[in-house]
């Protein structure tokens, strides 16, 4: 059977428009299937606050935090569980008010443990890292700082969104007590 006409041309643009979402769905199933699976925020930048790096420490950073993923995850893991029992405790009924300590001591004692495991990271890398790139932080957390300050803080524009916390610091006078 041989089909002409208008029936001929829809058939074949229905054969090409499946052809062609078969080949983008199948592209799109191998890159994911032979992706590495992204690492989550929180193994990257939270934990650290790597915005506040020059560039080639932040790169260490990252390759640091992949390095030691295994262990950032079941660090993380931990805090997972300790915040669960922490709101589990919470909304228990009737209310145990030892319950609800010991959960947020167990919590506070992973985000003591999670952050122990991104400062060694830290420690590492900045160790390894030359004079100059050191020499960066400080400047690059101001450049920061002034960033996200420009246009909010106190009515007179001296300070931070919460006033001045440290009265040493700064160009103008201290605020009175």
């Amino acid at each position: 059977m041989i089909i002409r006409g208008t029936t001929a041309a829809v058939v074949a643009a229905a054969l090409g428009l499946s052809l062609a979402a078969n080949v983008f769905l199948g592209g799109y199933m191998m890159a994911k299937a032979s992706r590495e699976a992204p690492m989550p925020a929180l193994d990257r930048g939270i934990l650290l606050g790597g915005h506040g790096y020059p560039p080639p420490i932040r790169s260490a950073l990252k390759a640091g935090m992949q390095a030691d993923r295994a262990d950032i995850r079941d660090r993380l893991r931990e805090l997972r569980r300790a915040r669960r029992e922490s709101f589990d405790a919470m909304r228990a009924d009737p209310f145990d008010a030892t319950r609800l300590a010991t959960a947020l001591a167990a919590e506070r004692a992973a985000v003591t443990r999670l952050q122990e495991g991104g400062h060694a990271v830290l420690e590492r890398v900045i160790a390894a890292a030359p004079a100059t790139e050191r020499a960066e932080i400080e400047r690059s957390r101001k450049d920061d700082d002034r960033r996200k300050d420009r246009g909010r803080g106190s009515r007179d524009g001296r300070d931070g969104p919460l006033g001045d916390t440290d009265p040493g610091a700064g160009d103008g006078p201290s605020p009175a007590n």
